[in-house]
């Protein structure tokens, strides 16, 4: 699906508070990453 009709979609569907595709800030990326990363599934690079 194109992101165009993706975004119209979540918009239509009234999604978030928003009504758009939710953000994902930079520290929630992080978090993810690092837990990933200490469960062995994903190599970050500059932490080995």
């Amino acid at each position: 699906m194109p992101a165009d009709e993706f975004r119209a979609a979540v918009r239509a569907a009234a999604v978030g508070s928003d009504h758009d595709i939710p953000r994902l800030s930079a520290a929630l990326i992080r978090r993810y990453t690092d837990d990933l990363a200490a469960i062995g599934l994903l190599d970050v690079i500059g932490t080995k």
